[in-house]
């Protein structure tokens, strides 16, 4: 259960602020939150990088109900990727595109043709890891050739250190709910077993 704290109290990633006999609503976030994002140096594409900043941004915009506590988080969001790497002028630029989306709409082209794709024509593509110096030669088979590619995730650390389990089937599942209908809907029967549902069937 869940109390109010100082006149403060949090739905989800939603913080309610009681202000005499309004409330105020800002982001939520929990002790344990690392902040940790795709750090600016990782292998990755700039759209996949920047994707977080964007979202975090939008749901400050959407979420922060003053101006005072928009800029607290804005400056929140700030220090995050400053501390993941991320140069102050990407943050703002990407931070300022979606405050003023209209008067940022220069910046917010420039921004998504840094990492523009291709429409693809998957009978002339091929998959290869990504790797930002390669960048240069797939726009050149791109505009020569019309060969397009499609970057393929690779092994990873938790692949390497996890074993993870497959997915079990359903219908060899032990210790489950079911129901089976009846003809005259909505009449059903809702069983339990701790056999296997397939056995139980």
């Amino acid at each position: 259960m869940e109390k109010e704290i100082n006149g403060k109290f949090h739905v989800f990633d939603i913080q309610l602020i009681r202000s005499g006999s309004t409330i105020d609503t800002t982001v939520y976030r929990k002790p344990s939150a690392s902040d940790r994002y795709l750090h600016y140096t990782s292998a990755q594409a700039w759209h996949e990088k920047t994707a977080a900043i964007h979202t975090l941004t939008l749901r400050a915009l959407n979420y922060c109900s003053t101006k005072e506590l928009l800029t607290q988080e804005l400056a929140h969001i700030t220090q995050v990727f400053l501390d993941n790497g991320f140069p102050l002028e990407a943050i703002q630029r990407i931070i300022n595109m979606k405050s003023h989306p209209k008067e940022a709409s220069e910046t917010q082209r420039l921004d998504e043709s840094h990492d523009e794709q291709p429409i693809i024509d998957f009978s002339k593509a091929f998959y290869a890891p990504y790797h930002p110096h390669a960048r240069k030669m797939f726009e050149v088979l791109q505009k020569k050739f019309g060969i397009t590619n499609i970057c393929k995730k690779t092994t990873t650390l938790g692949n390497l250190l996890f074993k993870r389990r497959p997915k079990r089937d359903k219908w060899n599942s032990t210790h489950v709910f079911f129901s089976v209908p009846f003809s005259e809907q909505p009449e059903q029967y809702i069983g339990q077993t701790k056999r296997k549902m397939i056995t139980r069937i």
